[in-house]
């Protein structure tokens, strides 16, 4: 099997460092490593949080969308760098380790927009819904450029990140939709 791309920075890459250039002493670099490291874990426990949430109201396939899709991409994305094994940029920040196409961190970031579309559900407020997923978009872009900016990621493995993620997703979102509707259409029949 081919590689999907080449192990070196791609001119789109380079632009994109020259972009976001971030200095070792500045506030980005000193800040990068404590939130590269509580990042997964806050949001871990966001998607545990709404996970129980959407349980309490009996959202089981939401719930379960939203499970599936971390858990899925998570799996995606490791058995991509396993496959690829893209070294991850010269002159890093921190410590990244391990591979670096697909980007882990922006793939599992797509979640916080699933997260807000689950969340903000259908309601009558639908400017309060457009901002709560505006702001899980924007949350998700913010983190595919830090991770740029202190260089543990290419460009390319953020928007490859993220093309995983919106697809597992939605993969993920529609797949709960088509059984509820199902379940919907066969209570009525009975």
């Amino acid at each position: 099997m081919g590689r999907l791309v080449d192990h070196g920075a791609t001119s789109l890459d380079r632009r994109a460092f020259a972009a976001v250039a971030t200095e070792r002493g500045s506030f980005l670099a000193r800040a990068a490593h404590p939130l590269a490291t509580i990042g997964p874990v806050l949001t871990g426990a966001l998607v545990l949080v709404v996970i129980a949430w959407l349980a309490r109201r009996r959202r089981w396939l939401a719930a379960m969308g939203i499970l599936g899709g971390y858990l899925l991409v998570a799996l995606l994305a490791h058995l991509g760098k396993a496959a690829e094994q893209r070294p991850r940029p010269a002159g890093a920040l921190i410590d990244a380790g391990g591979y670096s196409f697909p980007s882990t961190e922006s793939a599992l970031a797509v979640g916080l927009i699933a997260i807000a579309v689950v969340a903000a559900g259908p309601t009558k407020h639908r400017a309060r819904r457009i901002g709560v997923i505006a702001a899980a978009g924007l949350l998700t872009g913010v983190i595919g450029t830090l991770l740029v900016s202190i260089r543990v990621h290419y460009l390319t493995d953020v928007l490859a990140g993220w093309a995983m993620g919106a697809t597992v997703f939605a993969a993920c979102g529609l797949t709960a939709l088509a059984i509820e509707a199902r379940q919907e259409r066969t209570a009525t029949q009975l």
